[in-house]
């Protein structure tokens, strides 16, 4: 029972500092956004499909 226990704690703790060490950002990713947009890259970017005969 001592040994399960062991073995489940591990688990957990192996978990959680797993989740903590996983970048989910910064949380500025609406001044991420803006700043794309207001950026003249995106804007010169060819978005219209081109199809080729093959």
């Amino acid at each position: 029972m001592v040994l399960l226990t062991k073995i489940l704690n591990s688990a957990i703790s192996y978990e959680v500092g797993r989740l903590r060490r996983a970048s989910f950002g910064k949380g500025n990713s609406a001044e991420l956004f803006l700043e794309t947009m207001l950026g003249k890259d995106i804007w010169e970017i060819n978005h219209q499909k081109q199809f080729r005969e093959l």
